[in-house]
């Protein structure tokens, strides 16, 4: 059994909701005390069912969220009553570029990768309409510039690939010519398949040896203090050679930001973008003892200044031990606070 120290929050809404890449929401713990009830917690939409298309714009009927089993946010995992406030944040419109990178580190993921799926969605979309005999001279296409999609997701942890698995299955079909969108995913360390667990090892060996998009996705073992040299040589030929406009979509630690933002200084004509929601790496005390043990035999325990990590450690837990989603039944009563919905539920079983 694996426990990636994520889990899917799915809600249900009342009613169907316009909603773009990049929108997130702030949620709230009813079961919290009073005065943190309304201390809302913001969190990227993940994932959404589609209801309908009108005029340009994507409408949901569920929601879906990728939460962290940090001390933060474990009690919405707990929860059975939520209230979300939303959607904030712009739509950055990446469709207006020819060719779009997307950037993201450990749980920025769940930020960027709705970018990937919709300029796919919509591409496969105007694609299908296009050859249909059936489709009207009025049928609305999207008619989008963009040309190429490079995702990249440079993770923490090599668990961390069991967040996006499915969601990485469901978009390289919707690329079946694997010409629009190239996934390129950093692991920390190369596994050890005597020691490693048996779905991780699947799970590499599909997305390695997949038939059926032999160059759609690729991972690549690439420790955190050389993530700068890797992206610089992924990403710096295909800036320089890919003709017409272009953006860059990240998120992700300050540092990874950073870094980022230095590698696209480097060339011209790129449209940089930071999302809005981005991810706070959670870190816990660490316990040192003194120098002199001989004379000093109890630990020390310090709080040290907060400084990234070399390392994230991730404990495992997956949709098989926990259902993977919070789905919250239609019993909904409005609040005074505009959009603001109150939503009661139980956790799936």
């Amino acid at each position: 059994m694996l426990d990636t120290q994520a889990a899917r929050v799915t809600f249900r809404l009342p009613r169907d909701t316009a909603i773009y890449p990049g929108a997130y929401f702030y949620i709230f713990n009813e079961r919290e005390p009073f005065w943190r009830r309304y201390l809302g917690r913001p969190m990227a939409v993940y994932d959404w069912t589609s209801s309908k298309l009108s005029s340009n714009e994507d409408f949901a009927s569920e929601l879906v969220f990728l939460v962290e089993d940090s001390p933060s946010q474990t009690p919405l995992l707990q929860s059975n009553r939520l209230t979300i406030d939303g959607p904030y944040g712009q739509n950055r419109r990446l469709e207006k570029y020819d060719h779009v990178f997307l950037l993201a580190e450990g749980i920025g993921i769940a930020s960027v990768l709705p970018f990937a799926s919709a300029l796919a969605r919509r591409r496969l979309y105007d694609n299908e309409r296009k050859t249909s005999a059936a489709s009207g001279p009025n049928e609305r296409l999207y008619l989008d510039r963009t040309r190429r999609v490079t995702l990249l997701w440079a993770m923490e942890q090599n668990s961390q690939l069991e967040w996006a698995r499915h969601e990485i299955d469901r978009l390289m079909n919707l690329d079946p010519k694997s010409k629009f969108l190239h996934v390129w995913l950093y692991q920390p360390t190369e596994p050890d398949h005597r020691h490693v667990f048996p779905r991780v090892a699947e799970v590499q060996q599909e997305l390695k040896t997949c038939k059926s998009f032999p160059k759609h996705c690729k991972i690549s073992y690439v420790p955190e203090n050389r993530w700068s040299e890797a992206l610089r040589h992924q990403l710096s030929g295909t800036m320089e050679t890919a003709p017409g406009t272009k953006a860059v979509a990240m998120c992700g630690t300050p540092a990874f930001r950073t870094m980022v933002e230095n590698i696209t200084k480097e060339h011209h004509r790129v449209d940089l973008y930071g999302l809005e929601h981005q991810p706070v790496r959670h870190r816990k005390p660490i316990v040192t003892l003194s120098e002199d043990v001989g004379r000093q035999l109890a630990p020390q325990h310090h709080v040290l200044p907060v400084l990234p990590p070399i390392q994230h450690t991730t404990h495992l837990r997956t949709e098989g031990s926990f259902s993977g989603s919070i789905i919250v039944e239609e019993e909904f009563e409005m609040r005074s606070m505009p959009q603001k919905r109150q939503l009661t539920g139980k956790l799936a079983n």
